[in-house]
């Protein structure tokens, strides 16, 4: 997993985050093929966290 390698920590640790993401509706993930993407829900994010995204850029 680029991400994991990135932030350094291992594949398992990121898999665990990203479920729990998920689960929660934060994020999005697609399949392609072999290949996974993540994006934010961006629709959760303002309704949770008002501004939230708006601090990230």
């Amino acid at each position: 997993m680029k991400l994991a390698k990135t932030l350094d920590i291992s594949n398992s640790t990121a898999s665990y985050h990203f479920k729990n993401l998920r689960d929660v509706g934060l994020t999005i993930m697609t399949k392609t093929g072999k290949n996974k993407y993540v994006k934010l829900n961006s629709k959760m994010f303002n309704q949770f966290l008002p501004g939230f995204l708006d601090t990230l850029q």
